[in-house]
């Protein structure tokens, strides 16, 4: 609701145009539809056009996802670009906040992730997906007091209060006994994201210098497969080694889902130890072969 007033008022510059998008997922009954009706009544009275969908018993069964969650958000995601096709919108503006970005920042440190994830999470904004993040150098209380003193009416979605939940238990608990110890870890996480935004990006830069002749060859318009030169690749720091076999399988599959940190140290001890390695998934093979390492597609994927 924050997000929708500011818009609203940077709307008078008329340097763009504004609708709403929103997606009932009638997981919380009467609360839900409370919520898609305060939003309704809140852009009639802001003549900002509105988008909304209730989503179905049988949309829920066949949504992929391994929590509700995930299912929630690939569901809602799905509906918003499906909108911005149909309605030619140029943009999409979401409304994480600094909060977000700290919780997210410790859900994926718990999890286990990669610096590079890490340093690119909720970026401001992602061209590829067309998504914009104005809010995130507000934190939460900073918003909550702006539609306080505006007396912009919100909801609140009971359902945070659940710790069930992985990431309400960060927020709810976890969080604030670490900012017992540390008053600014918000201030201090954010930061240490930025340092690793700007190394992970000098970093990818000479990398991508790697990507050439005589190391790197292209062979997917032709023969289908990439292939490296093993004795160039036996030089490099490991770093670069683990970072060449995740491109490969990025520019053989198009996504590097379901490839975890110990399956790329297999495959690099693999291609260390023996000029006749040989790795196969369901997803792509890769072979040594006289002084080359081979990726491909596996066609059963």
């Amino acid at each position: 609701m924050a997000l929708l007033h500011l818009l609203h008022q940077a709307k008078a510059s008329k340097l763009f145009e504004l609708q709403v998008i929103h997606l009932n997922h009638g997981l919380r009954g009467e609360a839900s539809d409370r919520d898609e009706k305060l939003l309704q009544q809140c852009c009639l009275e802001l003549d900002v056009p509105l988008h909304c969908k209730k989503v179905s018993m049988e949309e829920w069964q066949n949504v992929s996802g391994t929590g509700i969650e995930e299912k929630a958000r690939n569901l809602r995601y799905a509906f918003f670009f499906q909108q911005l096709s149909l309605l030619n919108i140029d943009t999409l503006a979401v409304g994480h906040t600094q909060n977000d970005l700290l919780e997210t920042m410790l859900f994926n440190l718990i999890r286990g992730t990669s610096p590079e994830k890490l340093s690119f999470l909720l970026p401001e904004f992602e061209p590829k997906r067309r998504i914009l993040r104005p809010l995130l150098s507000f934190s939460k209380d900073s918003l909550l007091a702006f539609l306080h003193e505006h007396k912009h009416c919100f909801c609140v979605d009971e359902s945070n209060l659940d710790e069930s939940y992985t990431r309400n238990l960060l927020r709810n608990s976890l969080i604030p006994m670490m900012q017992e110890i540390n008053p600014k870890l918000s201030l201090s996480l954010l930061r240490f994201r930025d340092i690793l935004s700007l190394e992970q990006d000098c970093f990818t830069r000479s990398f991508h210098l790697l990507l050439k002749a005589p190391l790197w060859e292209d062979c997917l318009n032709q023969e289908a497969w990439i292939k490296i030169r093993r004795p160039l690749y036996l030089e490099l720091h490991p770093a670069y080694q683990y970072r060449i076999i995740r491109e490969a399988r990025l520019a053989c599959l198009g996504h590097t889902r379901d490839f975890y940190y110990q399956t790329l140290v297999s495959i690099c001890k693999g291609i260390h130890q023996s000029v006749q390695f040989r790795y196969n998934d369901s997803y792509w093979c890769i072979w040594t072969k006289k002084n080359w390492v081979y990726f491909k597609k596996n066609e059963k994927e």
